[in-house]
């Protein structure tokens, strides 16, 4: 474990991976100058990554928590401002990867990779609203003329919903 702290913020950060999955947390207390006022950020994430690799592929599964509260406080300001928000979330990815690598470069060759994360904001959770995202990522990689020329395509997507 390890920590991290810098005026007048303050982080502390663990991973646990002597099991095949490794279990993470970190934790942080910002604060930084808004206007007149300060704004302060405390956050909490914490989950578990399964990974799993054979000779030519490689694939991971991340399920985590996090938990974030902002406030703003600016009592001089024009028009004085005393907020806060509230987030929790449920986070999901996976990850595959079976592009072989140049040794030299180490620059994708052949193959493809696929990467894709869900984040899911909950009232349930204790957010103060709802909204969720989805991301993936798809490339792939083919050799192609001389040696260690490859021809690159991706392929990305999102979709967001919420306030």
């Amino acid at each position: 474990m390890g920590i991290v702290a810098s005026a007048p913020g303050l982080g502390r950060v663990g991973l646990h991976d002597r099991w095949r999955a490794a279990l993470f947390v970190s934790a942080s207390d910002d604060t930084d100058p808004f206007r007149a006022g300060e704004v302060r950020s405390i956050e909490l994430n914490a989950g578990v990554l399964f990974p799993w690799k054979r000779v030519r592929w490689a694939q991971s599964a991340l399920a985590g928590f996090h938990a974030a509260t902002d406030t703003i406080v600016c009592p001089t300001c024009e028009r004085p401002i005393d907020e806060r928000a509230e987030r929790r979330s449920i986070r999901t990815g996976y990850a595959f990867n079976s592009a072989k690598r140049i040794r030299i470069l180490g620059q994708p060759e052949e193959g493809w990779s696929l990467t894709a994360t869900n984040e899911l904001i909950a009232r349930g959770l204790g957010s103060d609203g709802n909204a969720g995202s989805v991301i993936a990522d798809l490339r792939g990689y083919r050799r192609v003329g001389t040696r260690h020329s490859a021809l690159a395509g991706a392929v990305r997507g999102r979709a967001l919903v919420g306030r």
